[in-house]
């Protein structure tokens, strides 16, 4: 008996058209696979019977044996190409026509300009309104969500559990000196430092905290580098503890050291904070934008996908046209090289 292997990686196998028929065209029959991949009603097989199927990178793997003349195994074997592609936007050139296997949308979060209390700069995230997907000629088709999406850039839009949502990695907080802010003053060699805010939700534990943290008013820098006589002991700055994010420290060098004159500064100059937290949520997206998302398909042989955010998107290839693209480059690079690789 010829040994096989069942590689299976399609949730739902109902999509794949099965088809059989004699070398000589006579007793076409098609099949529908089902769930776990094994093929309802293909029990009389010979030898001289072509089976295949309508999905390209889709091949079934039917076992012959020898002694019983006859195919025991009567499973799909799924052989497919899987390119991951990145960017926005996404360009393909190997695609087969089916659904996106594997699909994520990453915001974006901006500020313009180093902020400071008498210039703050806004922090602006992205938002996802739509989209746009063409074979890069003269098909196109175009989802926009219910509702626009906001993302920084720690969230995604993505695919768990066969639901739709966006992953929600960013918390706010908004310091304004009230009753809730409990300080405590920390004196480095005349250097003030306020610490004891706990983030509601935990910054994400990364000894670089900095650059998961942004302030309309304040600037970002490590914790170490606004202590004694580092650059940024003087400048108006936000920093995370390196323990894990559970405390920020405020360094606002026209404050003297006491709490009372933080607060009030505080309440002179509210500061918003965006950050990173340490585990996401998921919330899943209306049932209207689960039908759209769940509609998106590749094109063959060409594919452009367009949105608001960085994308990722794994698609089923065209077996031939992969290979066929591959052999280009490589001879491209052997003509390139002078046949030197």
């Amino acid at each position: 008996m010829v040994p096989t292997s069942l590689h299976p990686y399609l949730p739902d196998l109902s999509k794949v058209k099965i088809s059989r028929q004699k070398q000589d065209g006579s007793n076409s029959q098609e099949y529908i696979p089902l769930p776990d991949g094994t093929v309802k009603g293909m029990t009389s097989l010979s030898p001289d019977m072509t089976i295949q199927s309508d999905t390209p990178g889709i091949l079934i793997n039917a076992q012959y044996n020898q002694d019983e003349k006859k195919y025991v195994d009567k499973k799909v074997d799924i052989i497919a190409i899987k390119p991951t592609a990145k960017g926005n936007p996404i360009q393909i050139s190997d695609s087969a026509n089916y659904g996106f296997l594997d699909y994520e949308i990453t915001g974006t979060t901006t500020q313009e300009g180093t902020p400071t209390p008498e210039n703050p700069v806004e922090i602006v995230n992205g938002s996802i309104t739509d989209i746009n997907i063409s074979n890069g000629a003269d098909i196109s088709k175009a989802i926009t969500l219910s509702q626009p999406v906001e993302l920084s850039k720690w969230d995604r839009i993505i695919k768990k559990n066969g639901v739709w949502g966006k992953e929600n990695n960013t918390a706010t907080e908004i310091f304004d000196g009230s009753a809730d802010e409990n300080y405590t003053v920390w004196n480095f060699n005349n250097t003030v430092y306020l610490t004891g805010f706990k983030f509601r939700y935990g910054v994400s534990a990364y000894d670089h905290g900095y650059e998961y943290v942004y302030c309309n008013k304040l600037k970002s820098l490590p914790f170490r580098s606004i202590s004694r006589g580092k650059s940024g002991a003087n400048q108006y700055a936000i920093a995370i503890a390196e323990d894990g994010g559970t405390t920020v420290f405020l360094n606002i060098p026209s404050v003297s050291d006491n709490i009372a004159g933080c607060k009030e500064w505080l309440k002179s100059n509210p500061i918003n904070v965006i950050y990173k937290t340490a585990e996401p949520i998921f919330e899943p997206l209306p049932e209207i934008d689960q039908q759209a998302l769940n509609s998106l398909e590749t094109y063959y042989p060409e594919t452009v996908v367009t949105t608001q955010g960085e994308q990722s998107l794994t698609y089923l290839a065209d077996t031939k046209t992969y290979i066929d693209n591959k052999i280009k480059e490589l001879n491209q690079a052997v003509i390139s090289t002078g046949g030197n690789i």
